[in-house]
């Protein structure tokens, strides 16, 4: 991995990792997030505690389902 991969990775880390405070905030359940967004629990969970990256539709569609604005994540 070069240098200008890693600050992403974080980026993506941290994210993911927010989206999982963000959906116990919610009151949803892993089951519940995961089949909102077409997951397993496995992968849901490997997400939040950043062992595997999130995309972009993704991130928005978890938001969407939080009520959170994506745009503030990266604030």
């Amino acid at each position: 991995m070069n240098e200008l991969q890693t600050p992403d990775l974080k980026y993506s880390v941290h994210v993911c990792t927010l989206l999982g405070k963000l959906r116990v905030l919610a009151g949803y359940s892993i089951k519940e997030a995961a089949d909102f967004a077409g997951l397993t629990d496995k992968e849901l969970t490997d997400m939040e505690s950043g062992h595997s990256a999130a995309d972009d539709d993704l991130i928005d569609s978890l938001c969407q389902l939080y009520g959170v604005d994506t745009r503030k994540l990266a604030a």
